[in-house]
């Protein structure tokens, strides 16, 4: 069993494939990269702060990394909630209000269907504080097919809106519309106020998640919570 293990990994090696933990006696690791820094002011009486987020690749020249981290350039540190992911980045936005910034990171899981790990974090008054994690918002939403093969969705279990057949529908006796967790997240602008909010889009398939129907778009808006959040539906 160990020579059949030391074959496998040799065979990786030489692909280029191999993974950093799994690196060979005398082969050094993959070591830890910068991939992007970030200067923004966190709150109008505190001086700038920079970011900078390291990371390091699963194998050398991957575009998925582990360990991912955020330092502070006053010596703070932390982990997004999930700390691994494809293409992670950062960026400043004011999202509660026009001169407070936040940190808006974003990192894709992989896959086609094109979901990602999205978190915004406020570095103000010495603490890191979690404001938005993707990973926790319910679902209100459920879906169904009507007898004309039409998607109905429900929201918190009331009949919501519908999705016209699709005319190139895949067909299945046993499978059933589904309206997907997070599918990816994305700031908006809010121009009276001048700062963002965040649009949260959830896809809608239908058989074995292959027909896409379309996306609900909700808001989330981390000044005011408990505002409405259904925005638009996007076909």
């Amino acid at each position: 069993m160990k020579r059949i293990k030391s074959i496998f990994v040799l065979i990786l090696f030489a692909l280029g494939a191999l993974p950093c933990a799994m690196s060979l006696p005398g082969v050094s690791a993959c070591a830890p990269v910068v991939l992007d820094t970030l200067t923004f002011t966190p709150a109008p009486d505190q001086a700038p702060v920079t970011v900078t987020l390291r990371a390091t690749p699963f194998t050398p020249d991957s575009p998925y990394y582990t360990d991912i981290t955020l330092t502070l350039d006053d010596g703070r540190s932390f982990h997004p909630p999930v700390a691994e992911g494809y293409a992670p980045t950062i960026a400043a936005f004011p999202f509660t209000a026009s001169d407070r910034f936040q940190i808006f990171y974003a990192a894709a899981t992989g896959g086609s269907g094109g979901f990602g790990y999205y978190f915004v974090f406020d570095v103000a008054e010495n603490a890191v504080r979690t404001l938005f994690d993707a990973t926790t918002l319910p679902n209100p939403y459920t879906a169904q097919f009507s007898a004309d093969r039409s998607v109905v969705v429900d929201r918190d279990g009331t009949a919501f809106l519908t999705f016209a057949p699709l005319p190139t529908a895949s067909e299945g006796s046993d499978g059933a519309p589904d309206v997907s967790a997070v599918n990816f997240v994305a700031p908006s602008y809010l121009y009276p106020e001048r700062r963002f909010r965040l649009c949260v889009y959830r896809k809608v398939t239908g058989v074995a998640q292959v027909d896409v129907y379309g996306y609900l778009i909700d808001t989330v808006d981390l000044l005011r919570p408990d505002a409405p959040s259904f925005a638009a539906v996007q076909h």
